[in-house]
């Protein structure tokens, strides 16, 4: 009886002991980009190397861990990956990528569909990922690394800080860019992810040359259509996309000064009448530190002068391109034109402070 215990637990330790090694073949990644050229895939990984850090690195909200940044090519998506799992005697684990980058010919017919069969064959890798353009500087991008638990997004996040970013910034899923390569009544809104090389970053109490995320440019997707602009040229489209726009600081010239205002929230409503297409937003707005006191009755009409500004230049830049973003042409079969869309903007002021709103 002794013998078959003793038996078991030696199975067991070696079993344990597999178990552990087999941990040291796998690598996990946390951001992922995918490139398509000449009938080739390329594949590129950021892997944060473990190895490199310290307890007290694990525990901060910084450290100063090595980036792995590895790529290599194939005829499929899984070819590269296959041929990056042999060059480098490892497993590569998706589950825990957070991030993707799209080259902008990833967005092509073809390529997008290898990227769906693939994404539907190994679902491994998760549809909930963020997803980002990229149109250079991926070895850079990569590089930056604010928190070692963070994604790309959420680095984006925390080094920005909500208020000093708006809706356009936040990326969009893998699902729901699959879907909206189909339908006929959706436009993904993809940020174009880019770094700004010279900055500064406090990490531990010292001073650091560090790259940062910025965001200068929007790519719009739909049914396998890419069209992308500055974002200061469509900038109107965070007050009629369907992404999260609370608290975003909005500034603007007014007169002689600049007018600061938090974005509490946005309502639309659009209809047909008269032969004319109506945007009309019910818009919610609190007043942050100005530099000059301004009255409120101005100020409530400069602001929805500003908005409606903004939302009717937008949209006749997106026409340009035959982009109806809220899907006008639907509520009449009048050609919608520049010269028939009207927008109309209603502001509400509110009081908000840390204890009551």
């Amino acid at each position: 009886m002794k013998k078959w215990i003793l038996l078991i637990l030696s199975l067991t330790m070696l079993s344990g002991c597999r178990d552990l090694k087999d941990m040291y073949n796998l690598t996990f990644p946390v951001a992922m980009a995918i490139d398509y050229q000449d009938e080739q895939y390329t594949v590129t990984f950021q892997i944060i190397s473990s190895n490199s850090l310290s307890r007290n690195e694990l525990e901060s909200s910084f450290n100063k861990g090595e980036i792995l940044i590895t790529s290599d090519t194939g005829k499929t998506i899984s070819e590269a990956i296959q041929s990056l799992e042999n060059k480098m005697r490892m497993e590569i684990v998706l589950t825990v990528v957070d991030t993707i980058f799209l080259s902008p010919s990833m967005l092509e017919e073809e390529p997008f569909k290898a990227l769906t069969a693939y994404c539907l064959v190994d679902p491994e890798l998760r549809l909930t990922n963020s997803i980002f353009i990229y149109e250079e500087h991926l070895d850079k991008i990569l590089q930056v690394k604010h928190n070692i638990f963070s994604s790309p997004y959420f680095s984006l996040m925390a080094y920005n800080t909500q208020n000093r970013m708006s809706n356009l910034d936040l990326p969009e899923n893998l699902l729901s860019l699959m879907k909206n390569a189909y339908e006929n009544d959706h436009v993904s809104i993809i940020p174009n992810m880019n770094i700004e090389e010279e900055d500064i970053l406090l990490s531990e109490g010292q001073t650091n040359n560090q790259y940062r995320y910025s965001i200068d440019k929007i790519t719009l997707f739909k049914q396998h259509h890419a069209f992308t602009f500055p974002i200061e040229e469509i900038y109107g489209l965070q007050y009629i996309a369907n992404k999260e726009n609370k608290n975003v600081m909005e500034v603007f010239q007014y007169e002689d000064t600049k007018v600061n205002y938090l974005l509490e929230e946005v309502i639309q409503k659009v209809y047909f009448k008269n032969d004319q297409y109506y945007i009309d937003l019910y818009v919610t707005i609190s007043i942050a530190n100005n530099e000059k006191e301004i009255e409120q009755t101005n100020l409530i009409q400069a602001v929805s002068q500003h908005i409606e500004n903004e939302v009717k230049v937008t949209y006749d830049r997106l026409l340009d391109q035959d982009i109806d973003f809220l899907n006008l042409q639907e509520l009449s079969s009048i050609p919608l034109t520049k010269d028939n869309i009207q927008v109309h903007c209603d502001v509400s002021l509110v009081t908000k402070t840390n204890f009551i709103k």
